[in-house]
């Protein structure tokens, strides 16, 4: 039914007269010769003589194991008049077992709607939200970068302490100081930067406020 490789089939003639038994039968030849091991169960030995290997059970256990012959002689004599080798389907009938499987879901979600719509909404949400986080990682991403390239990654900041923060024995950069940087052949231009805390003040108003003053470069 879902083309599967192997089928077990439990009495598949029990219920049904002898023209739609027959039919089952047809049926199950059908798939045997494009490739599917068709196992099947029965009390009618009439049915299992159509198989190749009859295997009888008594209370559990196996009484006897046989190949019917003639039923493989007539297999090999059907196959070798033209017939498809086993284990190969043609492409006209996977085309039509794919065309059942959609006519069989365009009705399965026809007749159960507002679960499809859920379903989809749910694939639509989860298929945005990946997206969006996705995109906003990427846009978060690029604006570091283009950050940093605006700020130059050939900028380099001088202070005259020893590590940043260390201001036990601070001592100002002199002009002089400024001009031996200048005069050193890797430097393409300098300018100098100082820092300091003030209070503003506007009419009646004050804030506290990090006050920074450099060259005209």
């Amino acid at each position: 039914m879902n083309g599967g490789d192997v089928i077990l089939a439990d009495e598949p003639t029990g219920a049904l007269d002898r023209k739609n038994g027959q039919e089952m039968l047809s049926i199950l030849h059908e798939l045997n010769s494009q490739g599917h091991t068709i196992i099947l169960v029965t009390h009618d030995m009439q049915v299992a003589n159509h198989a190749e290997r009859i295997i009888e059970l008594s209370d559990g256990k196996i009484i006897s194991d046989q190949r019917n012959f003639q039923v493989v002689s007539e297999k090999t004599i059907v196959l070798s008049a033209g017939r498809p080798t086993i284990g190969k389907s043609s492409l006209h009938e996977n085309l039509g077992r794919f065309v059942e499987a959609f006519k069989m879901s365009l009705v399965a979600m026809a007749s159960h709607r507002m679960r499809t719509l859920l379903t989809m909404l749910g694939i639509i949400i989860g298929i945005m939200s990946v997206v969006s986080v996705v995109a906003l990682g990427q846009g978060a991403h690029q604006k570091v970068v283009n950050d940093i390239k605006r700020f130059g990654t050939n900028v380099i900041n001088i202070y005259p302490h020893g590590d940043f923060g260390d201001y036990a024995n601070n001592r100002s950069l002199t002009s002089p100081d400024l001009n031996a940087l200048k005069s050193q052949v890797y430097v393409d231009s300098l300018t100098p930067e100082a820092f300091g805390n003030s209070m503003l003040r506007y009419r009646n108003v004050k804030a506290k406020s990090w006050v920074g003053g450099v060259g005209e470069q």
